[in-house]
């Protein structure tokens, strides 16, 4: 659980990168390619970090769940 915790931090700030929420003097890219440019969008607002968050999401909850079923 902490491992996917972890995940899911770093993927929601990734998100919150993409999104603009993180102004440009917190960002982390040096030079070259920014990494707070959006690459592929699907249907307007479906991006890999959202993609990645909503997958720690459902890792979490599911763990969460069996945590809580399995307890003795």
């Amino acid at each position: 659980m902490p491992l996917a915790a972890a995940g899911w931090l770093l993927a929601g700030y990734h998100w919150l990168l993409y999104k603009g929420f993180i102004p440009k003097g917190m960002q982390p890219c040096g030079k070259g390619a920014s990494c707070a440019d959006v690459k592929l969008e699907l249907a307007g607002f479906i991006t890999i970090p959202l993609l990645s968050f909503a997958a720690f999401s459902v890792i979490l909850l599911l763990l969460v769940a069996a945590h809580r079923k399995f307890k003795p």
